[in-house]
């Protein structure tokens, strides 16, 4: 059977392991450019940064309704594969055929033979028994770097220019709407009308989407005004 030398018994699975890490950062590499970046023009160009965005409804200062717009890097909201190997286990048993003298570099070289672990006889095939622990590496700098980068590139845009109005009818039931009473209407302003007639409806014009307390006599209603109601807007409420 074919010796080895003792360093490339040891070096040849050390390189592998470097090799392995190597092809594993060039797939993150690769992970970052195509999922996180578009339009690059050339190999070491990852062009513009892939954004994505959503709108959600929030309340502005006066407690209108609006629409804001989030846009954020694609890559912020996603898990980045960053893996290393963070320990590794080589067993096997050799034993040493010669020692060679190496001339070039006056020093000492030692061949090889790998023997079965069981009972020492001589193997036709060389077993190496590798326990690997992998982990998600530490962020490098140059990427958190570009995580900050990246937390200054979310904006949001609030679309202040088509905040929603209603009117709105609140029809009060009962043998209170009868005699006619003042509604007061809570918000950012106060507003007020009165019930009209045995209707028992008082009616408020132009109103923005919001949280509302509908409030006569004790009694309070809090109601809100958005998108997902129906027109006309027509409240009945039914004092107990």
């Amino acid at each position: 059977m074919d010796t080895l030398y003792f360093h490339e018994i040891i070096g040849t699975p050390l390189r592998a392991i470097i090799e392995g890490e190597t092809l594993a950062a060039q797939a993150t590499a690769q992970f970052i450019k195509e999922v996180g970046f578009a339009d690059g023009k050339k190999e070491d160009d990852f062009g513009s940064m892939r954004m994505v965005t959503f709108s959600y409804k929030k309340l502005d200062e006066e407690r209108n309704i609006v629409t804001a717009t989030i846009e954020v890097p694609l890559l912020s909201i996603l898990p980045i594969p960053i893996m290393q190997i963070k320990q590794t286990a080589l067993d096997y048993n050799i034993s040493i055929t010669s020692i060679e003298d190496d001339k070039a570099t006056e020093t000492k070289k030692l061949r090889t033979i790998f023997r079965e672990n069981n009972n020492g006889e001589t193997s036709q095939s060389y077993n190496i028994k590798i326990n690997m622990q992998v982990e998600q590496s530490d962020i490098p700098v140059g990427l958190s770097k570009m995580f900050n980068i990246m937390e200054g590139a979310v904006t949001e845009t609030t679309n202040t220019g088509t905040i929603e109005k209603l009117d709105i009818e609140v029809r009060i039931k009962g043998e209170i709407a009868e005699k006619g009473i003042t509604v007061q209407l809570i918000g950012a302003n106060t507003m007020q009308a009165e019930t009209q007639g045995e209707t028992g409806i008082a009616t408020f014009n132009k109103i923005p989407y919001g949280i509302y307390s509908f409030k006569f006599k004790d009694f309070v209603e809090v109601i809100a005004v958005n998108s997902s109601i129906e027109l006309p807007y027509k409240i009945d409420i039914n004092p107990q």
